[in-house]
């Protein structure tokens, strides 16, 4: 497996982690992309190559340009929120709706579920006793992409991007996940609950699941028959090898019956978390 790493110029977190994970000293310089080294190194379980782009990922569409022949991509970032709570969050990426923060409208860039399930795991495992909160967020924003992708991110505010602890939870991260076998675990969008996922999250580090695309209760609640189906067509459609749907369904209330019967048109079995088996 070919992973790319994207770091941006233009983000303070993105280039913090890039400098932790440039770290290990067993990097090579392969080439160039917009006049910045490109690095690659060799991990058990993937080729790893560093790449480093000029502006801002979000707007940057088809990154996977920085080298040909990746399977997946990573995005590593910052993430802004009003609560400047610390947070290292992880995400699928695409816009159900209007591409206000890049992309384009109405649609989703394919998920690496087995990946970035993966990666959350091991972060909340580095970023012990730090201090930050460990989450995925829904999908959401830029760039337009064609190959699997997610961003992780520190957040929330200048203080957190710039602390070197946080880069070093995910460059570690990184290098675990992409250092062993991928487990089998079944594959799953998930609908319901706020931005910051957190049924999901909990799922996630609990339980033997991979989650793709999120759908949280804002881009459920009010939207007509044809506009959910629209929403959860696409969510399965760009996780790869979905066969599930976890529902949050106290967050979602009634709703749940609607996508109950969008789910059995579509013959996308629902997943319960007793269903699942427990992580080890």
């Amino acid at each position: 497996m070919n992973v790319l790493i994207i770091a941006s110029k233009e983000d303070i977190a993105s280039m913090n982690i890039r400098k932790k994970m440039l770290a290990h000293a067993d990097w090579r310089e392969c080439g160039t992309f917009e006049d910045n080294p490109v690095y690659r190194r060799s991990s058990p379980n993937a080729q790893i190559i560093l790449a480093t782009i000029n502006g801002i990922h979000i707007m940057h569409d088809f990154l996977e340009n920085a080298w040909k022949g990746c399977d997946a991509v990573i995005v590593v970032s910052r993430h802004k929120s009003a609560s400047n709570r610390r947070t290292l969050t992880v995400h699928p990426i695409g816009n159900y709706g209007a591409a206000e923060f890049g992309g384009r409208a109405q649609t989703l860039v394919p998920a690496a579920p087995a990946l970035m399930t993966e990666a959350l795991r091991n972060l909340k495992k580095e970023a012990e006793g730090m201090g930050y909160a460990v989450a995925f967020e829904v999908t959401h924003h830029g760039p337009y992409m064609e190959k699997p992708t997610f961003f992780i991110e520190i957040g929330s505010g200048e203080s957190a991007w710039k602390d070197e602890r946080a880069a070093t939870a995910i460059a570690n991260a990184l290098f675990k996940t992409l250092s062993a076998p991928l487990p089998y675990l079944p594959i799953c969008i998930a609908i319901g609950g706020g931005h910051y996922a957190p049924r999901q999250t909990e799922m996630a580090l609990k339980k033997k699941v991979a989650f793709g695309h999120m759908i949280p209760d804002y881009q459920i609640k009010g939207a007509s028959n044809e506009e959910l189906r629209r929403k959860i067509v696409a969510a399965a459609a760009a996780t790869p090898g979905c066969q599930f749907a976890y529902l949050d369904k106290k967050a979602l209330g009634k709703e749940i019956h609607r996508i109950e019967r969008v789910l059995e048109e579509m013959g996308i079995k629902r997943i319960r978390g007793e269903d699942l088996e427990d992580l080890p």
